[in-house]
């Protein structure tokens, strides 16, 4: 056992920050390109629309969202699979797919422990989770057809079984197999028409960040599927289910063999983290995903990042920079908790300045470099503690991350509502 703290790696900081800038610095430069010259970029566009044209190798998202709507097969797999990297403002096939894999080698990894942070927190549920998150995306994507018609919504929100009630419900309720079904059943139903209703009636005629019709049925349609799964006799807990706290969650302080938190440590808190809102928590999957990112941009930039050019590479600068500088600031909680939600601004605060403050900053001082360094700074600081509160003021029965998909909801709302009144950001 040990009780000595490990000391912050200012290396590991210093090497994600520098990773961060050059992301920043690659995507500012191609996408003031891109609006200095859109013609020199739009031929990928144009050449989607030609049909004589060779088309890119990956489509655009408007021509996966277009050709999903009238139900052609390989775009709605395309938009399916894109789910996984919608929590992290990163809708690409290409990521997804490579993310899931990642998770899969992983998985094979760990078994012969040759991972840091392993697959699913050490539950043992990863098979069950990704099983159970198809399932979901399958009803998703399949059973809404009609919401990629609705000219009212330019995004259609079937990601939000994967990353929040159908994991949840297994993490809470253990993974037999009918536990699984009901769980990618509650999540695939109830999941993306909650969203489109919250988007349509209250964040379009109210002017909300549109975050808040995403996280909403996350954290309500969590607690009341807990709840309904209570009264199904199939979904009493067995001896034979993994514990609810996963055994990763073991604070590194109390462990006979704690892990050696340095430098390569905290690198790989940072990927993880980029996996962390698909209940992955895993260095590998972090990586691959990224690594999909990066190639789909390059590939065609108006793949990844929605259709906004090279914004995905800004995205992914305050993205690292959010995780990097949480895993720093929260060292001591991740040492004696085991696990701290520093994923959250991730998938929220830090690219969520990106949208809506960047352009204006760039317009007015030449430079967002501000935007990207506060929103995450920010994002880091206050989201993970608010988020780790909750989730250890949950009833057992209840999944843990309606305690970070809280905290998105207030922070962003709160955050952004001062921001924009803030110069240099929204005034």
């Amino acid at each position: 056992m040990t009780t000595t703290r490990p000391k912050r790696p200012i290396a590991g900081l210093l090497i994600m920050v520098v990773l961060a800038l050059i992301a920043y610095g690659v995507g500012a430069k191609l996408q003031q390109g891109y609006l200095d010259n859109p013609s020199a970029a739009n031929r990928f566009l144009e050449a989607e629309a030609n049909p004589n044209a060779k088309s890119p190798i990956l489509a655009s998202f408007g021509k996966i969202r277009a050709d999903a709507g009238e139900g052609k097969l390989m775009a709605k797999l395309a938009w399916m699979f894109g789910d996984w990297g919608d929590p992290a403002f990163q809708k690409t096939a290409l990521g997804g797919i490579l993310m899931i894999f990642g998770a899969i080698l992983a998985w094979f990894l760990d078994k012969k422990g040759k991972t840091t942070f392993g697959i699913c927190y050490g539950s043992g549920l990863f098979w069950r989770v990704l099983a159970a998150q198809i399932l979901a995306a399958l009803i998703s994507n399949f059973l809404y057809q009609n919401l990629f018609k609705d000219p009212a919504i330019g995004f259609v929100p079937t990601f939000i079984p994967i990353v929040s009630i159908t994991p949840g419900l297994i993490f809470c309720f253990g993974g037999e197999w009918r536990k699984v079904i009901t769980a990618a059943v509650f999540g695939g139903i109830i999941g993306c028409p909650f969203a489109y209703f919250i988007f349509v009636n209250f964040v379009v005629p109210w002017g909300l960040i549109g975050a808040v019709a995403w996280v909403t049925p996350m954290i309500v349609g969590g607690l009341l599927s807990a709840e309904a799964c209570r009264y199904l006799p199939w979904m009493a807990r067995q001896e034979s289910d993994p514990p609810v706290e996963p055994k990763a969650a073991a604070a590194a302080a109390a462990a006979a063999n704690p892990p050696k938190m340095n430098a390569s440590w905290f690198v790989k808190k940072v990927l993880a983290d980029f996996s962390d809102a698909n209940f992955y928590g895993s260095e590998i999957a972090g990586l691959f995903f990224i690594l999909g990112g990066v190639i789909s941009i390059a590939l065609n930039p108006f793949n990844a990042g929605y259709g906004e050019g090279y914004v995905y590479l800004l995205f992914l600068s305050s993205q690292i920079l959010a995780s990097a500088f949480g895993v720093f600031i929260y060292w001591h909680r991740l040492f004696e908790l085991g696990g701290y939600p520093t994923f959250v601004p991730v998938v929220t605060m830090g690219p969520m300045f990106v949208i809506f403050y960047y352009q204006k900053a760039l317009e007015t001082y030449g430079t967002g470099l501000h935007v990207i360094i506060v929103g995450a700074l920010v994002g880091a600081v206050i989201m993970p503690p608010f988020a780790n509160w909750i989730s250890r003021s949950l009833p057992s029965h209840q999944p843990g991350y309606v305690g970070p998909v809280t905290s998105m909801f207030v922070n962003c709302l709160v955050v952004m509502a001062i921001f924009n009144y803030v110069p240099g950001f929204g005034v």
